[in-house]
């Protein structure tokens, strides 16, 4: 549901809003970029995903486990597959492109296999103020209970 958009209002933030279909690699990619570069040194920017979260075989050699995380994005006809995924990787260069170096980073993922999907930890987010609270670790899945929380 809206439970954290509306949360998010009762705190005065600004929310921007991708469901279901509109989901796709291009459009989140896009709305990163844009809410992003809006904001400034004392800003928070704040990333929530709740869907599905897998693996992919790691293409660079930096996961210990050989598996990057990634966010199970839809295509342009809202069907997922490997091909409409993004990676921990892109998804961490993405973000740090796309946010000021002072912006107050916060990345909250609800979906299984999500313990590294942002790559907190790689040299990419040196000098950013980042937290990254996923659902459960990377070998893990996360369920829902479907009583809202």
């Amino acid at each position: 549901g809206d439970n954290m958009a509306e949360l998010a209002h009762l705190c005065n933030a600004r929310v921007e809003r991708l469901y279901d279909e509109d989901a796709t690699v291009a459009n989140v990619s896009k709305m990163i970029h844009r809410v992003g570069s809006q904001c400034g040194p004392e800003d928070h920017f704040i990333f929530f995903y709740a869907g599905h979260g897998s693996n992919l075989p790691d293409q660079d050699g930096d996961e210990d486990d050989g598996q990057d995380e990634a966010f199970c994005f839809v295509d342009e006809y809202g069907q997922t597959s490997p091909d409409c995924w993004l990676r921990d990787d892109d998804f961490a260069k993405l973000v740090t492109s796309s946010v000021h170096r002072n912006t107050k980073i916060l990345i909250l993922a609800d979906c299984c296999h999500s313990g590294t999907v942002a790559d907190i930890n790689k040299t990419i987010w040196d000098g950013y103020r980042v937290i990254s609270i996923s659902g459960c670790k990377d070998k893990q899945t996360s369920g829902d209970t479907g009583k809202g929380g």
